[in-house]
């Protein structure tokens, strides 16, 4: 009785209604089908048809809808393959509007299907997925599943690709190409290239997993990654000698200083001569020692910026006010002296404050005998633009003399941009308006304005100086690292 005349369940104003009603009338047929199974159904109660209906919940593959039956077969794919099969079921999934069988899919759907798709797909990409509907069809027969097959009369269409070749002239070009300095990753890509065509056309994903095989007599042997597990057959392919020229390049441009392009080439060697034992050996003693290098030349650079950086802040320091309760504050914050809370206690306004960790908040501060319980405040330019917070997470209310005092909290990272929106307009007249039961506008005076200006260059400042500190810790720690690798890779 729950199931309406054109079969809704849930009402269409209920978001996802379609999915739903699709899901729900799907389970109701397969119970239907289940109670039907049952010769003695009559006799049983409500209690023992719940009971059996949930007791295996395990739909037999002849009961199964066509996507059901697709998502069970795409498990058993792997690789690409596996990605295509869900793709091709995920397209099937937005052009049904309800389950569909494999009854239900007859040749003219096929043609409806393909018109859809050729609304925003190839032909060969319509193809790909045909032929993994025609393979889901194929097996549901094997498995006796449907005799239907729409494609005895639908056909998959196709285009030849067209093929690319590279003159042998060209080829010669390319391996004799010298690279400037900075283009040292084309001249990679290039190697790789040039690698590929020395291997019989080897792919990269194979050099990559060459880790796995041996080296026999200067020839790789490795089992092709695309069809191991249709064709286990070792490949043996000579390998060309260069891994010595490139390790020497490396240890030319280490000693130069060039420690980019020397931790790149080095980076090289492992990738495309994963078996030339001992050059790999020297190459990752000298990555070692460029490393370090890297990390020694930072924390100087470092050391040069925070030793700058924290001079410009000492200076800047004097001209704020420090506040902290040493009795339940592990670190202080900083203000701007005109927004002090002494000098502000009956007024509403927004208030900017910075922690030691540069960590900056702004607090929106309304003060009347009728209170509004604002959450969040709008700030307005005379040009109409305006940004607002969102809701305070973290706002409170007290009351002194008649008067209530409302507070709410906003984090320079969660305050809707309104920090920056006052420091790039404090020379404009900006109006701000406290946003709760009902609204209340304010002028954002200049001297709060300037305020926020201030606070907000201090917290990026703070924040720097804090950041460059973590930054030479870090290296610090890395370089400890490394040492101690080396020393265990020199001891063996």
């Amino acid at each position: 009785d729950f199931v309406g005349k054109d079969g809704i369940i849930v009402a269409k104003t209920v978001q996802n209604s379609n999915e739903i009603n699709a899901e729900l009338q799907n389970l109701l047929y397969r119970y239907i089908k289940k109670i039907d199974s049952v010769r003695n159904a009559d006799n049983m109660t409500c209690d023992e048809i719940k009971e059996f209906l949930l007791t295996d919940t395990t739909v037999p593959d002849d009961e199964l809808t066509f996507l059901e039956y697709a998502r069970r077969q795409a498990e058993t794919y792997r690789g690409n393959s596996q990605k295509l099969m869900y793709h091709t079921i995920n397209h099937l999934e937005d052009f049904f509007t309800r389950p569909m069988y494999f009854e239900d899919i007859t040749v003219g759907v096929l043609r409806k299907i393909d018109e859809k798709w050729a609304e925003t797909m190839t032909i060969n990409t319509r193809g790909i997925y045909f032929r993994n509907i025609r393979a889901i069809f194929n097996r549901a027969i094997d498995d006796e599943i449907t005799t239907n097959y729409p494609f005895r009369k639908f056909k998959i269409k196709s285009t030849a690709k067209k093929k690319h070749e590279l003159p042998v002239e060209c080829l010669r070009k390319l391996a004799q190409l010298t690279f400037a300095p900075s283009e040292n990753l084309k001249e990679l890509a290039r190697d790789l290239f040039m690698l590929s065509f020395y291997l019989c056309g080897v792919n990269l994903k194979d050099i990559y997993n060459w880790k796995k095989n041996k080296l026999k007599n200067g020839k790789i042997c490795f089992v092709r990654y695309k069809i191991r597990r249709f064709e286990p057959e070792t490949v043996e392919i000579t390998l060309q000698p260069e891994a010595q020229a490139l390790l020497d390049r490396a240890q030319g441009l280490y000693t130069a200083n060039k420690l980019e392009e020397a931790i790149q080439l080095i980076d090289s060697i492992g990738v495309l001569y994963p078996k030339a034992y001992e050059v790999r050996h020297a190459a990752n003693r000298l990555g070692y020692d460029v490393t370090r290098s890297q990390l020694q030349r930072d924390v100087v650079f470092i050391d040069s910026v925070l030793t700058e950086k924290q001079a410009e802040l000492d200076k800047m320091l004097p001209e704020y006010t420090y506040e902290r309760d040493m009795a339940y504050q592990q670190t202080g914050r900083y203000l701007w002296p005109t927004q002090v809370i002494e000098k502000n206690t009956s007024r509403s306004y927004l208030r900017a404050q910075v922690e030691e960790n540069g960590q900056m908040s702004l607090t929106s501060i309304y003060v009347n005998a009728r209170p509004i319980h604002h959450t969040a405040v709008k700030v307005s330019a005379p040009d109409g633009t305006f940004v607002q917070t969102p809701m305070s997470p973290d706002s409170y209310e007290t009351t002194n003399l008649g008067l209530t005092i409302e507070k709410a909290d906003y984090a320079l990272d969660n305050d809707g941009g309104v920090s920056e929106f006052i420091a790039q307009r404090a020379d404009q007249k900006l109006m701000m308006e406290f946003i709760g039961d009902r609204t209340q506008k304010v002028t954002l005076t200049p001297a709060d304005r300037k305020a926020i200006q201030e606070v907000l260059e201090l917290a990026n400042r703070l924040s720097l100086v804090r950041q460059l500190k973590e930054n030479q810790e870090e290296n610090h720690r890395k370089i400890e690292f490394v040492e101690r690798k080396m020393a265990e890779f020199d001891g063996n």
